[in-house]
């Protein structure tokens, strides 16, 4: 049996009206309770499940509106399907009176069973339409129950608010406020007075800063003082040491002769090594560095002299070298071919003070052809009274 739609819809206007009235009214208890409520830690909790509440109802509200939105689809749709088959069924009498009335028409009885099956479908959209308007009404009793419990949750938490324990805290608020205000001026009255303090310690910090740039000025002219100073200081140490090497000269001898080994050379700046010492007197010629230390003023004569190997690209430059680079004398050398061979030589006389160091090195540091005929040789001819 067909449900009228008509009576469901004015039921659940009814009920839809009921409900907005009972969330009206809870609603205005929420807003009472938060207007009492809005001072207290110890109610945060109520108002918060008060929110939830609000937002639950709102929710409740959009589902109502929904609902009725779709009763008025459904009706409207119901309203045109009634039409229809109103209409359907008019021409399904008017058909089977001319079927009755009519002889020859072969495809009538075709056409009627089509128009049948149209107001079946259009009947089974009915039924289905009613059928929702079912589980409509069972979401409304639903969202009745979710109400009546949300009534009983607003006054369970009007119950559990106290006026007087909301006084007593009230007044315990205001006298703490109180408390912290004398707190604040008591603070702004220090604070003054330290900002009183700290203008006097600028003042003093101001002050001892041009103090201290003004040492800093005098420091940096003492610091240029004794950075002339430590070069005059240098060049007294220099002269003292020359004077102490021109003291106790007498019977002074000072000569080496030393041979290399292995036919290699090393390159510039690198000393060339000349370790087969034949000669050494005065220890003054280090066979493990290649480099001869003065320790007496004096007169000086030294000379090397090496083979050049028979090689192609062969030649190079041989130098008698004093301290940091100062370059003494050279000897070249390189061969035409094979059987070209040439033995390279230099040799010098200079003044040397204690801590000279005289050394031999190459611009190349190619092989020799002979580690024999490379030697480097020197001896003191005069020390200096």
């Amino acid at each position: 049996m067909h449900m009228n739609p008509s009576c469901n819809l004015h039921r659940w206007a009814q009920k839809i009206t009921v409900l907005r009235a009972l969330c009206i009214l809870n609603i205005c208890k929420i807003y009472k309770m938060q207007s009492e409520n809005f001072v207290f830690s110890l109610l945060d909790y109520h108002s918060f499940q008060v929110v939830e509440l609000q937002n639950t109802n709102s929710g409740f509200q959009q589902k109502i509106s929904r609902l009725e939105y779709v009763n008025d689809v459904h009706d409207r749709e119901i309203n045109e399907l009634q039409n229809t088959n109103v209409d359907f069924q008019q021409r399904l009498n008017n058909l089977e009176e001319n079927a009755n009335n009519t002889t020859g028409i072969g495809n009538l009885p075709e056409r009627v069973a089509r128009l049948e099956n149209t107001a079946n479908s259009q009947q089974n959209e009915i039924n289905n339409l009613a059928a929702a308007d079912i589980v409509h009404a069972n979401d409304i009793r639903a969202l009745q129950d979710v109400n009546d419990d949300l009534k009983e949750r607003i006054d369970h938490l009007e119950n559990t608010v106290n006026d007087t324990d909301i006084s007593d805290r009230v007044k315990q608020i205001e006298n703490t406020t109180y408390v912290l205000q004398d707190n604040i001026q008591s603070l702004d009255i220090t604070i003054s007075a330290h900002d009183n303090d700290i203008n006097q310690i600028k003042v003093k910090i101001n002050r001892h800063d041009g103090e201290i740039s003004e040492i800093k000025g005098t420091v940096g002219a003492h610091g240029n003082d004794i950075t002339g100073l430590k070069s005059v200081g240098a060049e007294y140490a220099r002269r003292i040491a020359q004077l102490e090497g021109y003291t106790n000269i007498n019977n002074v001898s000072v000569g080496f002769n030393a041979r290399l080994i292995g036919g290699n050379i090393p390159r510039y700046p690198a000393p060339i090594v000349y370790g087969d010492v034949k000669l050494n007197t005065g220890m003054r010629y280090s066979p493990d560095t290649g480099i001869f230390t003065a320790n007496t003023a004096g007169l000086y004569h030294f000379e090397q002299t090496w083979l050049v190997a028979a090689s192609p690209d062969n030649a190079q430059s041989l130098y008698i070298m004093r301290n940091d680079g100062e370059q003494l004398c050279e000897s070249y050398g390189g061969s035409a071919g094979p059987a070209d061979s040439n033995s390279p030589s230099c040799s010098i006389v200079v003044e040397l003070i204690p801590g000279d160091r005289i050394f031999v090195t190459s611009n190349r540091g190619l092989p020799v052809g002979c580690d024999f005929c490379t030697a480097f040789t020197g001896f003191l001819i005069k020390a200096y009274n």
